[in-house]
């Protein structure tokens, strides 16, 4: 197979053509952009298509991408706000939300900013205040000043824009000030601002124009004014009746766990969660809040709450999914220092991987995530890990350093099988700061037979994201004859690089790497088809002890 130039890849980006490359080739096309930026070897990319790019980039949760396409333009373009918002967005959906914040205030200065762009930073200021206050509950230190200003934030857009999106964010966080028993001035106006809401997106329903958000607004209005079977038609009509993707479906959880702190099984409007839940199991994925995880490892989780999302035939039943959820613990997001989610990675023995290695956690990722050469890798001395689950152990624990790196290999073409213990993305390193109860993963060198019964699940940060789990549609498609790659259907929105990919039995048997629409298939006779891919623990083993 010839691979595809740099040059090429930059190309197909700035056509938008993201969905189509592999998270590899998206990474080698925008270094290659990059560089075109920085020497000026190709004309300079107009303010249109970079705009453009980053878009597409957030839209397909790509926002490791986006945020470094962000850093380097704004060094060329810092006179127009959409980049700024851009960015932003991007910052903001990987945790850096200091840096959000600047690029914000950066877009707001500038003269020439128009009313509609104003309003969507105004808006996203105050998102990052709603975020730092349910962070402060999380942390077990509610910052009530933050719920203040978030509703101040939103009301004050509101108020000079008119836009739903800010008025459905103020209706839901006076509700929860409410809850939080927090005095607001313009409380007494909710009902109000959701009722004029409710009559203008019920007629853009009625008239056939209603997108997505809007049936997500509505079903938050019904939550506003009390009425369950109300919000439960329109949450309904949102997961299953719109062009709702797995980004809106995401995004609306996240506003019902974390704003309306609403619980699967749980008081009058769990079951909305339900909805949303059974949607995103249905799409491949199964978003949990740490919250949620640890209520399950605990055994104080509803066993039937899970049972109406996985159901006992289609989906993973409870037993299972409880398996799951105890490997969550041993699973990272790698970070940038300033906090930016950049990808995944998992504990296991140090001694299941070599003899040479101790007897403790080591802690395994990609070498495109982490590596001291690799282009667009972190490099050892930035890279952070944070273990979401086990933070809930230990609260006040700072993210993990890279102490050492026992072991490394470069990333090679995907879909071609090649040498067995060469080019296999991996980087293996020792952590400093690791909580001293951290358990590992089991780690298998076997395969299961690759059959209709045989499954590879995968779970991870997707793109540097909160905790997804993958589990529907997760047939183990091939493994290559030399037993060096694995090719799985399992959902990777958004990219996972460095997951964990387990069998059946919860054992660790791949590293997740890459993975494409247009996959060759080890047969070598140029068919292709849409897969991921990892590289096997079978293979990684076998190089370290050679």
């Amino acid at each position: 197979m010839v691979t595809v130039s740099a040059d090429v890849l930059a190309d197909r980006l700035l056509r938008c053509e993201i969905g189509r490359l592999t998270d590899w080739d998206q990474a080698r096309g925008l270094d290659a952009l990059l560089g075109r930026m920085r020497d000026g070897t190709a004309a300079p990319l107009t303010a249109d298509a970079c705009v453009d790019l980053l878009s597409c980039f957030n839209k397909l949760l790509k926002f490791r991408h986006a945020c470094t396409l962000g850093a380097e333009v704004i060094r060329h373009n810092r006179g127009d706000p959409r980049i700024h918002r851009r960015y932003a967005q991007a910052l903001i959906n990987t945790g850096a939300l200091a840096i959000a914040t600047q690029q914000l205030d950066a877009g707001l200065a500038i003269a020439t900013c128009p009313p509609n762009e104003r309003a969507e930073l105004e808006g996203l200021h105050g998102r990052i205040l709603k975020q730092r206050y349910v962070d402060s509950v999380a942390q077990g230190r509610p910052d009530t000043n933050l719920l203040t200003q978030a509703i101040d934030q939103y009301l004050g857009a509101y108020d000079r824009s008119r836009q739903v999106w800010h008025a459905i964010n103020a209706i839901a966080l006076l509700c929860r000030a409410d809850q939080d028993a927090v005095v607001h001035p313009r409380a007494g106006e909710v009902q109000q601002l959701a009722q004029r809401w409710m009559d203008t997106l019920s007629d853009k329903y009625d008239d056939g124009r209603a997108d997505a958000w809007d049936l997500a607004s509505l079903a938050e209005i019904s939550l506003a004014q009390g009425q369950p079977q109300q919000a439960e038609l329109w949450m309904y009509r949102y997961a299953h009746g719109s062009d709702a993707t797995p980004f809106h479906i995401g995004s609306t959880l996240r506003q019902l766990n974390e704003v309306w702190q609403l619980q699967s099984g749980r008081g009058r409007f769990g079951h909305l969660v339900d909805i949303l839940q059974r949607r995103s199991a249905q799409e491949g994925q199964f978003a949990w809040s740490t919250q949620d995880m640890a209520e399950a490892l605990s055994g104080t989780r509803d066993e039937g709450a899970l049972e109406k999302i996985f159901g006992k035939e289609r989906f993973l039943g409870y037993e299972k999914f409880r398996h799951a959820l105890d490997c969550c613990e041993s699973i990272g997001c790698v970070t940038k220092p300033t906090g930016e989610g950049f990808g995944t990675g998992s504990l296991v023995n140090g001694r299941a991987l070599s003899a040479k290695f101790p007897d403790t956690p080591v802690f395994v990722t990609n070498a495109h995530v982490v590596h001291a050469k690799q282009e667009g890798a972190l490099r050892p001395t930035e890279a952070r890990v944070r273990f979401e689950v086990l933070r809930r152990k230990h609260p006040d624990a700072a993210d993990c350093t890279v102490d050492e790196v026992l072991f490394d290999s470069p990333p090679g073409p995907i879909g071609e099988p090649g040498e067995r213990t060469q080019a296999l993305d991996v980087c293996i390193v020792t952590l400093k700061g690791l909580a001293a109860d951290a358990k590992c993963l089991k780690l298998t060198t076997a395969f299961e037979r690759v059959s209709p019964s045989s499954h590879a699940y995968v779970i991870g940060h997707p793109d540097g994201a909160g905790l997804q789990v993958s589990l529907h549609d997760s047939q183990l498609l091939a493994i290559s004859p030399n037993k060096r790659l694995v090719h799985y259907s399992t959902p990777t929105v958004g990219g996972s690089s460095g997951s964990p990919v387990f069998n059946t039995d919860w054992e660790v048997f791949a590293l997740h790497h890459a993975g494409s629409e247009e996959m060759p298939q080890f047969a070598g006779d140029g068919a292709k088809y849409k897969a991921n891919e990892g590289v096997s623990f079978d293979a990684i083993v076998a190089a370290m002890n050679s």
